[in-house]
């Protein structure tokens, strides 16, 4: 992994962050066309990623993380509906790949912090006794940036 792998993935995800986390606050929903531009964003930094450095594995270790992602997230989407959106599920997708060319660990980290957050949003919501649905993307935004944090830290 290389710090400038690190910086086009943070590019783009600073990018996208402000737009995902507003709409799934406002309006409940990440918009397809957010996750469409990432999503085609994180493709072009995987031709980069071959091109520079013909690491097919790196390509292929991404889109297993996707499907993985994909599976996991449907998984709780049909076990526990409301629980989370199809816009939550095809973002963690897209960020699952993007993550994935720099490291395995950092989707796993970017994952674990973002249950820790969306745990602690969701209990804090229930003392105040807002029993509503509330945005997770905000949650995954927050555990990826902690994700990319470790990711840089690791890089040096």
């Amino acid at each position: 992994m290389t710090t400038n792998l690190m910086l086009a993935i943070s590019t783009g995800m600073a990018v996208a962050s402000p737009f995902v986390m507003w709409f799934d606050i406002k309006e409940r929903r990440i918009p397809n066309r957010i996750t469409l531009i990432l999503a085609l964003y994180a493709v072009m930094v995987g031709v980069g990623v071959f091109i520079s450095t013909d690491d097919v594995v790196r390509l292929i270790q991404a889109a297993a993380l996707s499907v993985i992602a994909a599976a996991s997230f449907a998984a709780i989407l049909w076990l526990a509906p409301g629980s989370i959106g199809m816009g939550d599920v095809k973002f963690v997708v897209v960020v699952a790949f993007l993550l994935g060319l720099a490291s395995p660990a950092i989707f796993v980290y970017a994952m674990l912090a973002t249950a820790v957050i969306g745990g602690v949003w969701g209990i804090v919501q229930l003392m105040r006794h807002n029993l509503d649905v509330f945005a997770y993307g905000p949650s995954i935004v927050l555990g990826v940036w902690v994700g990319i944090f470790i990711g840089f830290q690791s890089a040096f």
